[in-house]
């Protein structure tokens, strides 16, 4: 069978303001994330640097909705938690998958990112003191880019 590619976004779970935990999923049978292949090395030393700590859950493609739900509600109930945040911006296919498994979960789906203006986000983040490292790059998209 053709394995899919996916893009999964990386959840910051919260118990009201204060943040909680760092949520992804990880490939059944791998190390890594399906996004671009970010290994789980790489997610602890981003939980570690929010001083956070770092949940997973295990998935095929085929059971990843069912089984992301099944964790967010067994973290919720472990922490008492009331909402997800997540990091997207514009994908609409994206918050629209995010509603329904936090509604799934009778959680809130918080998007702070949401429809802000990409360049301004990445100044934001700039001035702010937050550094990053590329870990993965799109050369498809050309030098102008």
């Amino acid at each position: 069978m053709e394995s899919k590619k996916t893009y999964t976004p990386i959840f910051i779970i919260l118990i009201l303001v204060f943040i909680t935990l760092f949520l992804t999923n990880i490939s059944l049978g791998s190390i890594n994330i399906p996004i671009d292949g970010i290994t789980l090395s790489i997610l602890k030393q981003q939980a570690n640097a929010m001083n956070l700590a770092l949940e997973t859950c295990q998935a095929s493609w085929e059971d990843y909705e069912k089984t992301f739900i099944k964790k967010l509600n067994d973290l919720k109930n472990k922490h008492q938690l009331d909402a997800v945040v997540f990091g997207d911006i514009d994908i609409e296919s994206h918050k629209a998958w995010e509603e329904k498994v936090c509604n799934a979960a009778k959680l809130k789906p918080i998007l702070p990112l949401w429809q802000g203006n990409r360049k301004q986000l990445v100044i934001d983040m700039i001035n702010k003191g937050i550094k990053a490292i590329i870990v993965s790059c799109n050369t498809t998209l050309g030098k102008s880019f």
